[in-house]
């Protein structure tokens, strides 16, 4: 999330900490935690969201829930009203990927399908209007949905067969169909194949294919595109040197991958040590990670960064000032430090 971050637990438990003005740690109450406390009565969670102020939980029995902030109905709920504790989404019971956006969230259904709900202004939720939904609408004409991923004000899902499609707000190319145009209907992202993951940062999108490889694609202000230019590109550009990558995920203005050694890298915006390369000068090329090993998973809020280790524990390095880092303080960090649980 912008100022949180939160992560399943062996058993389906989910653990978040960092800021809490709306209640977007899900423990019930509203007061910013350094150290992870628990989402109350989340059980049986397979994969947890993070939104600008809310994060919602995808679970075992196809159910969602989420908490947080709620001014738009992206907890799904049919209010408008934040919660402190999680609530389930109408109508969702066989959900299978999760996805959240600044002010709106997603998910895909078992079916192939998928529906979102939420601030809806730029057309993010795919339904070909511009109408926010306290409730899920079907995404227009999509069928095979493997995974999604969701911005500031788009959406994006890869798709049975390797390709992948975009939807919202187009400002910086960040649905990949060489304009800049808006769409409140699915685009198809330029030259795009052999997806098998998805990430989205708040303007710009990466790709995983089956490679190894990564395309990115949108805002490339700060670089994080990762093809060594600073230049927005409309349409999927090769980032430069990655080659086995395994999980990707993107931030306000950086990316960061785990790799198949157990490295991780990063590139883009380094104000707040994001890149955990131990200094805070940004990169528009894959740098890697310090003290890094084992990784298998990463993930990323808008500027810092967390990897997930086989062992149960996780590291997290960037900007702390709500605690994101959860390391027991809120104090920046340029390399990795372990989150205290």
């Amino acid at each position: 999330g912008k100022g949180h971050t939160c992560s399943v637990r062996a058993g389906g438990s989910v653990s978040c900490w960092g800021q809490n003005t709306y209640g977007q740690l899900g423990n019930g109450d509203t007061t910013d935690t350094n150290t992870p406390v628990s989402a109350t009565g989340v059980t049986g969670a397979v994969a947890v969201a993070a939104g600008l102020f809310h994060s919602c939980a995808l679970l075992d029995s196809g159910a969602v829930q989420c908490w947080g902030r709620n001014n738009y109905g992206q907890l799904g709920d049919n209010t408008v009203t934040s919660k402190s504790s999680p609530v389930t989404v109408s109508g969702i019971t066989n959900a299978v990927s999760l996805a959240t956006g600044s002010y709106h969230t997603c998910a895909g259904l078992s079916d192939g399908t998928a529906r979102c709900w939420g601030y809806n202004a730029y057309g993010q939720l795919g339904d070909g209007t511009a109408t926010t939904r306290r409730t899920p609408v079907a995404v227009t004409s999509l069928s095979t949905v493997t995974t999604m991923s969701a911005g500031v004000h788009h959406t994006c899902a890869s798709l049975g067969d390797g390709t992948s499609k975009c939807w919202g707000r187009n400002n910086y190319g960040q649905l990949g169909n060489d304009s800049t145009t808006n769409s409140a209907t699915p685009v198809t992202v330029a030259g795009l194949a052999n997806v098998t993951m998805l990430t989205t940062g708040s303007w710009h999108n990466c790709a995983r294919q089956t490679s190894g490889t990564a395309s990115c694609w949108g805002r490339n202000a700060i670089g994080q595109l990762g093809n060594g230019t600073t230049t927005n590109s409309s349409t999927p550009v090769t980032v430069t040197g990655l080659s086995s990558a395994t999980t990707l995920a993107a931030g306000d203005n950086h990316t960061c991958a785990s790799l198949s050694d157990g490295s991780v890298q990063c590139w883009g915006r380094n104000s707040y040590g994001q890149l955990g390369n131990s200094n805070t000068y940004s990169s528009s090329t894959p740098d890697t990670v310090v003290s890094i090993a084992g990784a298998t998973f990463v993930g990323v809020g808008d500027n810092h960064s967390c990897a997930s280790f086989s062992n149960g524990s996780v590291k997290c390095w960037g900007l702390n000032t709500e605690g994101q880092l959860g390391d027991g303080t809120n104090t920046q960090r340029a390399v990795p430090v372990d989150v205290a649980f």
